[in-house]
């Protein structure tokens, strides 16, 4: 059985702190009396029905309820005009299943799971219905979960109704609601083979005057860069290759250097075969 009201106007409300909808005095005084301090709703939103309750809490304008802007997640088309119902049973709910919306979100909830179960979870949510989605506010953190089943509590012997999918029923969150959490865990990273060879590309730093010092009072020898990058005009290079080896202009020196080449339009052409310098000595890039 429920009890209807006259359509009031929706106010979407950033409210954070719970997942409550605020009434008018004189609607809560219209739809039970003015001794009442909780009422479970059915809200009716164009031709999507979502359920909520009423808290304590008033609204500002008459006829008027406001919402949280997080109930009316999945509902694309807001209308002014919303059709409430006061539920007048709603069973108690024996277990809810939450699905964390990423794996963040789980480990929060895990961080957090004795605050919930010390009461912080029914100051927040009164009512729970399956594929209901909850953004949850404790301490400084905001966590997204999703209600996939509620299991309801049944009076005498039997086995429990269970709810899920998209059965519109609904229950109501009790001290005893025992609240299971799909475990989202972060998708683990691919192991890196250590044992295999690796190569190591050092950077200029590893070479300036600091390290020169450092390797001098530690009575080491500096070791010379294997590798260095060289910046070439992008009209000259084939960007499909990353590294070429250069050769020293001094013939003395007949050794090659293995670099890494990035082209630029901001070169100019005509800088002679790429020149480029390695401790004071030019190279030029080979021909194969």
């Amino acid at each position: 059985m429920t009890r209807s009201l006259h359509p009031l106007r929706l106010v979407v409300s950033d409210n954070t702190s719970n997942l409550f909808v605020r009434l008018h005095p004189q609607t809560v005084e219209r739809l039970a009396g003015d001794s009442v301090d909780f009422l479970p709703l059915s809200i009716t939103i164009e031709e999507k029905t979502i359920f909520a309750s009423w808290n304590g809490g008033f609204a500002n304008a008459a006829g008027s309820i406001e919402i949280p802007n997080t109930l009316l997640a999945g509902i694309p088309n807001l209308t002014t005009n919303v059709v409430i119902r006061v539920l007048s049973r709603i069973s108690r709910c024996k277990q809810a299943h939450f699905e964390p919306k990423n794996a963040e979100d789980w480990e929060l909830l895990e961080s957090y799971a004795d605050s919930l179960e010390a009461g912080l979870l029914l100051k927040q949510i009164s009512v729970v219905y399956s594929q209901q989605r909850l953004s949850l506010r404790i301490q400084n953190d905001r966590i997204e979960v999703l209600v996939k089943k509620i299991v309801l509590e049944r009076d005498g012997s039997g086995d429990p109704h269970q709810v899920a999918g998209n059965d519109s029923s609904c229950a109501l969150l009790v001290q005893d609601t025992e609240i299971i959490i799909s475990p989202k865990q972060r998708q683990q990273c691919k192991a890196v083979d250590w044992s295999a060879s690796q190569r190591l590309i050092p950077c200029r730093d590893d070479w300036n005057e600091a390290m020169l010092q450092l390797h001098s009072l530690m009575g080491l020898s500096p070791h010379e860069p294997p590798f260095f990058s060289v910046v070439v005009s992008d009209t000259i290079w084939d960007s499909r290759y990353e590294w070429a080896l250069l050769r020293a202009d001094d013939t003395a020196k007949a050794s090659q250097q293995l670099v890494r080449v990035i082209s630029d339009d901001s070169i100019p052409n005509g800088q002679a075969d790429c020149v480029a310098a390695l401790s004071g000595h030019p190279f030029r890039f080979c021909d194969d």
